[in-house]
């Protein structure tokens, strides 16, 4: 077991811990039973023509019908259906169970089992999470962990990717990760106007093997880190953020089989948001403007992007060790009372290709509850 390993279960063993010394007992309360439905339509663009990664189009949406059963105020369980449809395809293009168990064991801490809240909810940035990934490859089923306190939040978890059925030809795959994001300082001030300083530090480690395998070949194990620090000004309707994170990467198989065995990147970026509430409807817009510089050295990700990575997806033989890029990420959020809207495209400049990459979308998203207990 490496070292990355053993402090991942030193936290998780720390939080289980910490749970039967600071946790409290839950008020009784009256069972309750809900459904909802969240329901999404998405249409995506991705027009990538630099040797890393391969563009596509796709038009679709994602259903979730689900049962939602609260017998007291500690425990929820979920059950339901993941539904996505495709067009061009037949019929859906993927029907998946949800089961989810939630259980507050602390006023500060959840522990989930199940169907989890992943993807992009994670909050990964894009060189440790590829944000394409929500489209293809959305659900995530496993063990998570959610802690979040005056200053300090954090999201561990880990998805159980595939299955090995013993003595096969195949390998099991997992993804493990923790992001923690701690407030250095915060100015007292109201919630529309201040300024905060944060640390936010993630982990990835990413494994395919398997002792039950028949296979003794491409055995490996990926690890990914980021450390940054992160500056915030609000007022009132207007956000700035400043921050400057850096990525590392290694590879800790017994054998290596990708073009390098660690590198780094740093991505130090500007954020701009804008909000403006409707004093008249409960309408809302926002606007988000993010530009960035994206400087790699042997850097490689098992679930990032591969815009900003050194090696080509589809082409083994393709490596850059260095690379020196320009990004752009702009949404513009429409929100109603029963709907919200998106729009968002970002911009990849290569300086050294001298090639620009860039991909948009569009999103409507609702998510209508019911009770019936």
């Amino acid at each position: 077991m490496t070292k990355h390993n053993l402090s991942l279960a030193f936290l998780l063993i720390c939080a289980m811990l910490a749970t039967g010394v600071h946790g409290q007992t839950m008020p009784p309360a009256h069972p309750t039973l809900e459904a909802s439905c969240n329901a999404t339509t998405f249409l995506r663009d991705a027009e990538f023509f630099m040797p890393f990664t391969k563009g596509y189009t796709a038009a679709g949406f994602r259903l979730e019908p689900v049962l939602d059963y609260r017998p007291g105020e500690a425990v929820r369980l979920r059950v339901g259906a993941m539904l996505t449809g495709v067009a061009g395809t037949e019929g859906l293009w993927k029907a998946q169970p949800v089961v989810t168990f939630d259980y507050k064991a602390a006023p500060w801490m959840l522990l989930t089992m199940g169907t989890l809240d992943g993807s992009t909810s994670h909050r990964l940035d894009a060189p440790m999470y590829d944000p394409e990934r929500w489209f293809y490859d959305y659900k995530e089923d496993g063990l998570q962990i959610r802690t979040s306190t005056r200053h300090w939040e954090s999201d561990t978890w880990l998805n159980w990717e595939h299955f090995l059925e013993p003595w096969t030809p195949d390998q099991e795959r997992f993804t493990l990760g923790s992001r923690h994001e701690i407030k250095l300082f915060a100015t007292e001030s109201s919630a529309d106007k201040g300024f905060s300083l944060h640390v936010p530090m993630a982990f990835t480690g990413s494994h395919r093997g398997g002792q039950f395998t028949t296979l003794d070949t491409c055995i490996e194990t990926l690890f990914n880190e980021q450390l940054a620090l992160k500056a915030a000004l609000q007022q009132r309707e207007w956000r700035l953020e400043l921050e400057a994170p850096c990525y590392f990467y290694q590879n800790m198989s017994p054998t290596v089989h990708t073009q390098y065995e660690e590198g780094w990147g740093l991505w130090p970026n500007i954020r701009v948001r804008k909000s403006i509430q409707s004093k008249i409807t409960e309408n809302a817009n926002s606007v988000d403007i993010k530009a960035g510089y994206w400087r790699g050295h042997r850097y490689e990700s098992a679930r990032g992007s591969y815009l900003f990575q050194c090696t080509s997806w589809f082409d083994g033989s393709f490596a850059m060790p260095e690379r020196h890029m320009l990004t752009i990420d702009m949404a513009f959020s429409h929100k109603t009372k029963d709907l919200e809207l998106r729009l968002e495209g970002s911009l990849f400049h290569d300086l050294d290709l001298k090639r620009t990459d860039f991909v948009f979308g569009l999103t409507m998203h609702m998510s209508p509850h019911f009770k019936i207990l």
